[in-house]
């Protein structure tokens, strides 16, 4: 599978293109709403995305693009109230408690490496606003419990920032909050990319500290559950979003495209406002292996990468997670190409998720419910499989195209190089049951809003209780061909 290249220079220009194109000519920032439809004129101005505007601009080192990020970055400053607001115009309110999270990494980077162009006063302005939001966060971190993985980046900019500001007291209190979770558990198993960027990003202003033995396991899973040959994650998803017909970027994806040949599918370099993001990825010194054809199983989870696709399987208990039941994918499959990644998705509401793994075959075992309500046509499709709508995807039932399907007959899937099957039939108990195969949306989409709300994205292969037993146990089986 062949990628494309895009060096750091290329990146740079790209995210100053891209701001640009936000960019506002009256006030000469960026104007951005993270909640406004795409359609919506956008009249707010995030701190977070100007002040990576205002890195790229650094980063391009044009005299007027230098110059210009001066100006924006004064400017900027003039709001900070110990923390900043996360848009200007709800100035002084602070809506975000941790914000300077997302902010301290840009403003790193532009004192490290930029200190001698931005002139004395904005050279103070910086150091006394990084001072004071490093303070207010340690004071945060006293009084509240922060996110895991929000604890380590505040301890790795802690360290970092230390011999910066000439703040010794910083690394001590960056040693402080780092020894509670360091060599934590669930840093060498964790299933949410969000989290795994976290890291990620404290891993690179903190190398010495990611070098400790405590972290091995994080490298490994890291390693484990990247797919190299389609560059996405590939391990079990509890809280993975999904953006039209791929998986949505985050800052993860970017960390783990810098640790191979720097080459980017059409997925990760999309134009869109995570991009700035991408200006804080790099290299890490730790050497990681991956590998296009491994898998690893226990009694919770199996996850699989090979030549032509990447699966991932996990155990759900009874009511495990219930506010995350719209972003975790008990089954995840993906394959594809660098202009586009194909997934299928088990995402369902059942009471219970068991898997048996074999050679090319998945078989998960669903309990479903206790209850439900069988004249309500959203509540009886009690499990449902998503497929991203594409032109050359076909789905057959037999060898014949229907809409409609009876448990025990075989659902055919051919998307490019892949072939696979589904087959429903009942494990435990009894009752009646229709297959249906229409478009619509997997719960996890967060495309289809505003003008996009109508919009299908996937199709989905869903089974709808007429009538059953209660205790009820459903067996889907998978078969790649």
């Amino acid at each position: 599978m062949a990628h494309n290249q895009f060096t750091s220079r290329e990146l740079v220009d790209r995210i100053i293109h891209l701001g640009r194109g936000m960019q506002s000519p009256q006030t000469g920032l960026i104007h951005l709403n993270y909640q406004a439809f795409p359609e919506e004129q956008q009249y707010s101005i995030p701190f977070v995305e100007n002040f990576l505007f205002s890195l790229a601009l650094l980063r391009s080192r044009l005299a007027e693009n230098i110059q210009e990020a001066k100006q924006i970055l004064g400017r900027l400053l003039e709001f900070q109230v110990e923390n900043f607001p996360v848009y200007l115009d709800e100035y002084p309110r602070c809506s975000s408690r941790y914000i300077g999270l997302d902010l301290l990494p840009s403003i790193y980077q532009i004192l490290k490496v930029f200190r001698s162009v931005l002139g004395k006063d904005l050279l103070h302005s910086m150091e006394v606003s990084s001072k004071s939001l490093l303070d207010f966060l340690i004071d945060l971190s006293d009084k509240h419990q922060a996110p895991k993985s929000f604890t380590v980046k505040l301890a790795a900019f802690l360290h970092t920032f230390s011999p910066l500001l000439d703040q010794p007291l910083y690394r001590e209190k960056a040693e402080q909050l780092i020894q509670k979770y360091r060599g934590d558990e669930e840093w060498a198993s964790s299933c949410n990319t969000q989290v795994l960027g976290d890291l990620c990003l404290a891993a690179s202003f903190w190398p010495e500290e990611f070098e400790r033995d405590e972290w091995k396991d994080f490298w490994a899973w890291l390693a484990s559950t990247w797919d190299p040959i389609r560059l996405v994650y590939c391990g079990p998803c509890f809280q993975e979003k999904q953006e039209g017909h791929e998986m949505a970027v985050n800052l993860y994806d970017y960390f783990l495209i810098q640790q191979g040949s720097l080459q980017w599918t059409k997925r990760i370099q999309e134009d869109s406002p995570t991009l700035f993001k991408a200006l804080w990825a790099k290299r890490f010194d730790h050497d990681l292996s991956f590998s296009g054809d491994h898998s690893k199983k226990d009694q919770k989870m199996f996850y699989k990468i090979s030549p032509n696709y990447s699966v991932s399987i996990f155990q759900k208990q009874v009511d495990e997670l219930p506010l995350l039941k719209n972003l975790m994918r008990p089954l995840h499959m993906t394959w594809g190409n660098e202009e586009r990644l194909h997934s299928l998705d088990c995402q369902v509401a059942v009471a219970g998720i068991d898997f048996e793994e074999k050679k090319e075959a998945f078989d998960l075992i669903f309990t479903l419910p206790e209850e439900v309500d069988l004249d309500d046509r959203i509540k009886s499709r009690e499990l449902a499989f998503y497929l991203d709508l594409h032109e050359k995807v076909s789905i057959v039932i037999g060898e014949k195209r229907a809409n409609t399907f009876r448990l025990g007959e075989e659902v055919f899937v051919q998307s490019g190089d892949l072939h696979f099957s589904l087959v429903f039939e009942i494990e435990e108990g009894e009752g009646e049951f229709m297959g249906h195969i229409q478009p619509g949306n997997r719960p996890a989409q967060g495309k289809n809003k505003g003008v996009h709300r109508y919009d299908a994205y996937d199709m989905q292969i869903f089974l709808r209780s007429i009538t059953r037993s209660s205790p009820c146990k459903i067996r889907a089986s998978l078969r790649i061909r």
